[in-house]
């Protein structure tokens, strides 16, 4: 099941579907928001904490505005083809990896900048 294919199981029929993220938007999304962690500092458990760091997903959220995306439709596209991707819902997708399993900032910007990569090997053909 791809990305759309996700949105279309759960999004409301009275939305129109966003439009996929390709690979190489993906990979820019995810590099942006390993800057932006990198920048104001990583947090678990949250979006943002009081001091404006960041989980994975927030900084995701910023970096979508940064690019004028918005964080609505665009953003439910990058979550879905990350939980079916790289980070299964089994284990909380992305959200539950940034707050249960990854040990500090570094761990989560370096598997960000990792799946960047693969994601550019991948729509870089052959």
């Amino acid at each position: 099941m791809n990305s759309i294919e996700v949105l279309e199981k759960y999004w409301s029929p009275s939305q129109e579907l966003p439009p996929p993220v390709s690979d190489t938007e993906l990979a820019d999304i995810l590099e942006g928001a390993a800057e932006i962690i990198d920048e104001r500092g990583w947090c678990r458990n949250t979006f943002a904490d009081e001091a404006g760091r960041l989980c994975l997903m927030g900084a995701v959220m910023v970096d979508l505005n940064r690019r004028g995306l918005g964080t609505g439709a665009h953003y439910h596209v990058v979550e879905s083809r990350l939980i079916l991707e790289f980070f299964p819902e089994s284990a909380g997708g992305p959200i539950g990896w940034n707050d249960k399993s990854a040990h500090d900032g570094a761990q989560v910007t370096d598997k960000m900048r990792m799946i960047a990569k693969d994601l550019r090997n991948r729509a870089t053909p052959e």
